[in-house]
């Protein structure tokens, strides 16, 4: 089982990076669909957020923007010397700063995917809101920062959560791949 957690900055060269920026954010033209969700995990209530699916959870391609996620897709698996993998699952989530309420209930859970695979999530900005990685035991082992062109490689049976956002939004797009 691949057990390392990976942090990786600017894998992405930044014209590429500031392409999905303002494609994902609207900041050039408003075609990206979000869609709203009242929760976007089964564990915790009232934490809206806005996701886009790429690919559902059938691993069949659910959007025209698909392609614009290649270069993530492409450069994680480089990064990992990883020469094909099979998209599982591949979601957009936009979180918008929610209250100040503390910190414990401000995580929010991810939900998984079956089997062995891995995570590939890329930050599209800098914002608050952590991502935190637990060990196999649950106990958290690692804290990442959400900052743009930020790519965390994980094995998908570790648990992970993010700090919902207090300030500013925290968007990021999750991609759950298994090695071929």
């Amino acid at each position: 089982m691949f057990e390392d957690i990976i942090v990786a900055d600017d894998l992405i060269d930044l014209d590429t990076q500031i392409k999905i920026k303002q494609v994902v954010l609207g900041e050039v033209q408003n075609i990206f669909p979000w869609y709203y969700i009242s929760q976007n995990t089964g564990t915790l209530e009232n934490k809206p957020a806005l996701c886009h699916q790429f690919v559902d959870k059938k691993g069949n391609t659910s959007s025209n923007m698909y392609d614009m996620i290649l270069p993530i897709i492409t450069k994680c698996s480089e990064h990992i010397q990883q020469d094909s993998v099979e998209i599982k699952r591949a979601m957009a989530y936009l979180h918008l700063p929610f209250d100040k309420e503390s910190e414990e209930k401000n995580k929010l859970e991810s939900q998984k995917i079956e089997g062995t695979h891995r995570v590939f999530l890329y930050n599209v900005c800098d914002g608050d809101g952590d991502t935190i990685i637990y060990d196999f035991e649950g106990k958290e082992e690692k804290r990442v920062k959400a900052q743009q062109g930020r790519c965390i490689i994980f094995s998908g049976m570790r648990n992970h959560t993010i700090e919902h956002p207090k300030n500013n939004i925290r968007c990021s797009i999750n991609i759950d791949v298994l090695c071929v």
